[in-house]
């Protein structure tokens, strides 16, 4: 019997969440909660989008300016670190896509929300994982 794409999805999510899964499992033994496998679940905030949509929507409202010889790159409103410089527009541009990428995974990483940005859809959702 093959396994079905929900069981390889939820095998990928518990890899994923890792670290987090074993906290969860270490405080249910901790506070003797009794066999971790008669837990309820293990709650995980997941965060959906296109990365490469995302990063266009966020390039495509960012601003830049000439200051002395460098061209700073930033996108306005949206998050200090989506800001970069480049000596032209089109390594200003690289450099900040660059820079949004860099942020957004880090932010997916430590389980942040990833700032919204004009034109691209960040889904949010709290799924359960089967502990069994």
């Amino acid at each position: 019997m093959t396994p079905s794409s929900e069981s390889i999805a939820l095998a990928k999510l518990k890899e994923t969440h890792k670290a987090e899964y074993e906290f969860y499992l270490k405080h249910a033994k901790k506070n003797r909660i009794g066999d971790w496998k008669e837990l309820p679940g293990f709650p995980v905030k997941l965060q959906s989008f296109c990365l490469s949509e995302y990063i266009e929507a966020a390039l495509a409202i960012a601003e830049y300016e000439p200051e002395d010889d460098v061209i700073i790159a930033r996108v306005p409103g949206v998050n200090a670190s989506y800001f970069t410089q480049g000596e032209d527009y089109e390594d200003a541009k690289e450099m900040l896509a660059d820079a949004i990428e860099g942020s957004v995974v880090f932010a997916l990483q430590m389980g942040w929300e990833v700032p919204p940005i004009p034109g691209s859809k960040v889904k949010m959702e709290i799924v359960e994982i089967d502990t069994a």
